[in-house]
């Protein structure tokens, strides 16, 4: 997708929609889409039994303000099915409504600004982890049912270290393509990268939590980029945690982490 002017971006991660009551969930994605050309939501939008009824009412308000939404996969959405349901899933519904997308990039033109979505997961402390939080949607998605623990960590790990290569041979070979008129990328993804960003009320997570609840290869591939090209801001949208983080990495490179919760879902704008 290209977009010729600048333009408002909501971005949202967590919102649960299947905890709010339906008008609730209306009249959230009422407001947020109301205000914006484009919806960046990254992740945990609605666990798999629902989640075709809120991409349709997430299309129907974008036909209606005529804006479009990019909507990626957190650890929520396989509940109940697998991954490859909810992958095929927001495949179809990528053909059947014309607002809804499933992947970026796109480009804004004018300060040119690339915009990237990456379905990336935790990855267990890098795949050395040997203690962490159980969490429960590993006995409801299919692909971890079965597995033992190390079975769990080397196909979670493996899955995020294919995401964070893929993000950024991807961001690379548009920046080089683009002949140095990139000034800024925008990247949404569900699970923070850094572990600084990983926050539990107020405080960054013990061990034991940031092995599931960040992504470290993906931090480190970020922090190499953002060092190979100086002169482009990187701005980074995460969530997972639930919980509110902001903090500078680099000085080109911003992590932002959602503070929506179960039943309080929040939105941010950004201009781009």
């Amino acid at each position: 997708m290209c977009y010729l002017l600048r333009m408002k971006v909501a971005v949202a991660s967590d919102i649960h929609l299947n905890h709010l009551s339906l008008n609730s969930a209306n009249l959230f994605l009422r407001e947020m889409i109301a205000q914006v050309e484009l919806v960046l939501i990254l992740g945990d939008t609605a666990e798999y039994e629902d989640l075709a009824v809120y991409v349709a009412l997430i299309d129907k308000h974008c036909r209606h303000y005529g804006a479009e939404a990019i909507i990626g996969i957190g650890n929520h959405e396989p509940i109940g099915a697998s991954l490859s349901d909810v992958r095929s899933l927001l495949s179809n519904l990528n053909r059947v409504y014309k607002h809804i997308h499933t992947s970026a990039p796109l480009t804004v033109y004018g300060d040119k600004t690339l915009v990237y979505l990456s379905n990336n997961y935790y990855d267990f402390c890098r795949g050395r982890a040997k203690k962490f939080m159980y969490l429960p949607e590993w006995s409801a998605v299919a692909e971890f049912r079965a597995c033992t623990q190390d079975e769990l960590i080397n196909r979670i790990y493996g899955m995020a270290e294919r995401s964070a290569e893929d993000l950024v041979r991807n961001i690379t070979s548009q920046i080089e393509m683009e002949k140095g008129d990139v000034k800024r990328v925008l990247i949404g993804m569900h699970v923070p990268p850094f572990r600084e960003a990983s926050m539990f009320e107020g405080k960054i997570s013990e061990g034991f939590a940031q092995a599931v609840f960040c992504h470290y290869g993906m931090g480190d591939r970020l922090r190499e980029l953002a060092v190979t090209f100086p002169d482009i801001q990187f701005d980074v949208y995460a969530g997972h945690t639930h919980h509110k983080a902001v903090i500078k990495v680099l000085d080109n490179l911003m992590v932002t982490v959602s503070g929506s919760d179960y039943g309080k879902p929040v939105y941010e704008i950004v201009v781009v």
